[in-house]
Formats: C-alpha cells, structure tokens, sequence
C-alpha cells in the first residue's frame, strides 16, 4: 500500500517537473518572442545601452540625494564643531547642499554674494538679535537672487533677509533732473527676479538705498506671493510681467512699497493679481495697472507719490478698484486712459490734479461709482470733482 502511495507521489512530482519545464519553455520562448517582432528587433542595443545608462543616472542621483542634508546652517564664522550639524560660510553653496524641499538657515551677517535658486528650497534669515541676514550682491549687473526652477511645481520660500543691490554700485545713478519720469536711467538687473515655479517671500526688505536703476522684485511667472515686505529705494519697486493667463498668479499683502522713483508697482501680463493691504507711499507714480487678466486692487492706502496714485493704462482690463485709500498725490488720485472694470467706494482726498480723471472713448471707461463730493473740501481748491470722460 505504501509503495502504491510512493509511486503516485512520485508520478505527481514528475508531472509537476514537466509542467514547470513547459511553462518556463513558454515563457523563454516568449521572450525571445519579444525581442522581435516581424523579423525586427524591438530592442535595439543602441536602446539597452541608453536604458543602462539612465538606470545608472537614476541610481547615482538617488544617492546623491540620500547624501543631501535636509537642514543646513550658513554661518559666517564657519563650520560649527560638535553640533552635530551642517554649516557653510556661503549661502549658494548651502542651497547647492540641501536636499529638495530642504532648509538653509543664515545666521547674521553680511554675505556678498549673487543667490540662484533651481529647486525648491526655504531660505530663512536668523531672527536673532543685532543686524540681522544681509545680501549685497557681488555682481551689480546680476540678480541678487533669482528663482529660474527646473520643474514648474518647485516652492521656494524666503523670509526674514535683507537684499543691498545698490550697496554695490560705483557712482549714485540717481541724477536731480526736476523729472521723476527721467531720472534713474538705467537697465540695471532686478535685485529679486522670479522666473516660474511657486515662489513666497515674507518679512523681507529689499532696499535699492535710491541708486538701483532697475526693479527692485520682478515677476515674469509662476505664483508668486510677496506678504510683509519692505521694497524701497529703486527705480520701480515691484514689477509684474506675467505670460500664463491659466497657472501664473501674483498676491501683494500688505507690504511697504516706498521711495521708488518711477513706479511703486507696476502690474502688467495676462495672470491675475491681487495687491491688498499694502501701503505704496511716496513713490513716482503709485500703483499702474496696464494687464490684460483679472486685477483686484482693494484695501491699499496709496499716498503722497509724486505723480497719480493709481494709473489704469491703455491695455488694462477687467480691474477692481475698491476700498483704497488714495490722498495727497501729486498728479491724478485716479487717472484712466481707456480702461475697463469697477470703481467703487474708494477713500480718494487731496489729490493735487483730478481725484478722478478719464481719457479715451466713453465705451472703454469702467463703471464708477465712487462719490468723491462727500470728501472735505480740499486746501487747494474749492471742492471736488470727477473729470469727465472726453472723446
């Protein structure tokens, strides 16, 4: 009986055995199968070698990020003993360092130096006492920092660090012509310009110190939000040049926009934008608005510039005007040369020209409703009034 058993056993193992064999002949046959199809080979041995050399890449570029810090410290006294961490003397060769995604804190000091960023990082001034994280940058026809990411998903966010672009610069470019339009000349490079990609600024100052000749931030796409800044001193504080009416998006939140010869901001694209909260003080013309996306300006308090507060050029569309606070500029509160879109309730007093003034065909001037006759009577003239439109 037993030696019935063993040889049934026997008989299954061995028909097991032959199945095996047949299915891993299929499958040999199979694939070589798949190395042709139609007398041609599917891959080539061109293909292969350039399939190894990519897995190689792949596996070299893994490690190399498994090597990368995820926090790394700059510090201008040099690499710290004990600490168990790891510090630079200069913060590009921190940001080179990091993992993606990674944090580069930068202890107080002045780093000379021109920043560029092509992935995400955070990029954190120390928020210790005395002077503080400054930036001047070592080549004044250079960006101090610029933001050019290699994938569009990329965030970078700077906080608590003040940018010197005209720390650097020889001779004061600023020449007392009796015209803010033609003073600051210039095609200086932007102290802060952002490509693309996800970028946030916050609690920073950049500070042309009134010799920089060119924008101060400059936007040309991506997200970009810039909250609690400080922008002073440059030819145009900030300006927004966007191309992507779909994924590129501006926010401006209460920052500190002053002291800039030309333009305080100056929106222009096809994106979106809102500028809300912020204060655009003392500048050459306050806010221009000359886009063709969505603008929403509400809740800014535009005061004492040189020339108009608010500026709707020739190509602007679809603008919110509201809630602002627009006294004591030099020119117009609000000057529109055939805009379109929305005035309403607006604080507008002291303007030296027209609180409201309109130029071009009556089709192309946006909705006002904006009642500046309820304003105190102005030290400068006898009452208030809305300029009408003229053909």
């Amino acid at each position: 009986m037993m030696k019935a058993l063993r040889t049934v056993s026997l008989k299954k193992v061995s028909t097991a055995l032959v199945a095996i064999g047949a299915a891993s002949a299929i499958a040999l046959s199979g694939a070589a199968q798949a190395q042709s199809f139609g007398g041609l080979p599917t891959v080539t041995p061109q293909g292969q070698a350039k399939l190894k050399e990519r897995q190689a890449t792949a596996v070299k570029s893994d490690k190399k990020k498994e090597k990368r810090p995820a926090y790394v410290v700059v510090d201008k006294g040099g690499p710290s003993g004990g600490s168990g961490r790891q510090s630079f003397a200069s913060i590009q060769a921190a940001v080179d360092a990091v993992a993606d995604g990674g944090v580069v804190v930068v202890m107080p000091g002045i780093y000379n130096e021109n920043i560029t960023l092509n992935r995400g990082v955070s990029l954190q001034g120390d928020r210790g006492p005395g002077a503080g994280v400054e930036v001047i940058p070592a080549n004044a026809n250079a960006p101090c920092l610029q933001f050019q990411p290699l994938n569009f998903n990329d965030h970078v966010l700077v906080s608590n660090i003040t940018f010197r672009p005209g720390s650097r610069l020889s001779t004061k470019s600023i020449v007392d012509t009796g015209d803010v339009f033609l003073n600051g000349s210039g095609d200086s490079a932007p102290c802060v310009d952002v490509m693309g990609g996800v970028f946030t600024m916050v609690e920073s100052t950049i500070d042309g110190e009134g010799s920089h000749r060119g924008d101060l931030i400059s936007i040309k796409g991506g997200t970009a939000l810039l909250e609690k800044n400080k922008v002073t001193g440059g030819r145009r504080g900030i300006s927004v040049a966007q191309t992507h009416a779909l994924w590129d998006r501006t926010l401006l939140i209460d920052n500190i926009v002053s002291d800039n010869l030309v333009e305080g901001v100056h929106l222009d694209g096809v994106s979106s934008m809102l500028a809300t909260g912020n204060l655009i003080n003392s500048n050459g013309r306050g806010l221009v608005y000359n886009g063709r996306g969505a603008a929403t300006l509400v809740g800014n308090r535009i005061l004492n510039n040189t020339s108009h507060g608010v500026l709707l050029d020739e190509d602007a569309r679809q603008v919110l005007v509201r809630l602002n606070q627009i006294w004591s500029n030099k020119g117009d509160g609000i000057k529109i040369r055939s805009s379109g879109g929305l005035i309403e309730d607006n604080d507008i007093d002291g303007n030296t020209g027209s609180e409201i003034s309109t130029i071009g065909h009556l089709d192309t001037v946006p909705t006002i409703i904006n009642d500046v006759s309820v304003n105190n009577p102005s030290p400068r003239r006898g009452g208030w009034g809305i300029n009408q439109p003229r053909r």
